[in-house]
């Protein structure tokens, strides 16, 4: 990978909520030991190295003309949002 080249080719995996009831069910079964880890805030603190910009949330009303018309840029990342 080259910086600034391949950006759009990197992503960060994410476990479904299926994968990880099997998982605390197999745990379970085998009377395994669990941990917890809490990542809430990785996406959000992930500094932006380039501009993003992202349409008009439902709900809410630009004061002039349609909500397609314009775009909001972002300061910061945004996860879970869609």
């Amino acid at each position: 990978m080259i910086k600034h080249k391949h950006y759009d080719q990197t992503y960060s995996p994410v476990a479904s909520w299926s994968i990880i009831r099997l998982i605390m069910t197999i745990a379970a079964v085998h009377k395994w030991r669990t941990k917890q880890l809490d990542y809430v805030l990785a996406f959000p603190q992930a500094p932006i190295e380039r501009e993003l910009y992202m349409s008009i949330p439902k709900g809410y009303q630009v004061p002039e003309g349609s909500n397609k018309d314009y775009a909001l840029k972002l300061h910061k990342n945004l996860y879970g949002q869609k």
